[in-house]
C-alpha cells in the first residue's frame, strides 16, 4: 500500500491513501473506501449520488486533490504533486489515461504552481 503524508487545511500532516503511482507526481485512487477517507480527511464533500460526472479539485499546499464522481460508487481521485513529470504525462497512452483526464491534470498542476507564486509575488 502506497500512503502521502500532506497537511491538510488545519495544518496537520495526514495520511493520503492511494492505490497506484502512474508517473513522477501522479497517483490514482480508486478503492470506493480510500477516496471516502481521502475526502473526510481533506474537506472534500462527496456527492451522494451525482446524477452527472462530476469533478472537484482540491487545492493544499504544494498538491492537488482530483476527485471525479461517476455514480453512488464509482469515485476515484488523482493525486498531484508539484513534482509532476509534465514530459512523462504526454506519453501517457490515450487509453491508459484519457486526454480530458490530462487536461484536468494539467489544470490542478497549474494551480499548485500559481499557488506557490502568488506569496512570492507579494513579498517582492
Amino acid at each position: 500500500m502506497i500512503a502521502l503524508n500532506v497537511k491538510t487545511e488545519q495544518g496537520e500532516v495526514a495520511e493520503f491513501l492511494v492505490d497506484t503511482e502512474i508517473i513522477k507526481g501522479l497517483y490514482l485512487v480508486h478503492s470506493l473506501d480510500k477516496v471516502v477517507s481521502n475526502s473526510e480527511t481533506y474537506g472534500i464533500v462527496l456527492t451522494k449520488n451525482p446524477e452527472k460526472v462530476e469533478t472537484k479539485i482540491k487545492t493544499l499546499d504544494k498538491v492537488s486533490i482530483i476527485t471525479i464522481e461517476v455514480d453512488a460508487i464509482v469515485k476515484f481521485q488523482y493525486f498531484v504533486g508539484n513534482d509532476l513529470g509534465l514530459e512523462a504525462l504526454t506519453k501517457v497512452p490515450e487509453n491508459e489515461l484519457p486526454n480530458n483526464i490530462k487536461e484536468v491534470i494539467l489544470k490542478a498542476y497549474h494551480l499548485i504552481q500559481k499557488s506557490s507564486l502568488i506569496p512570492k509575488i507579494r513579498l517582492n
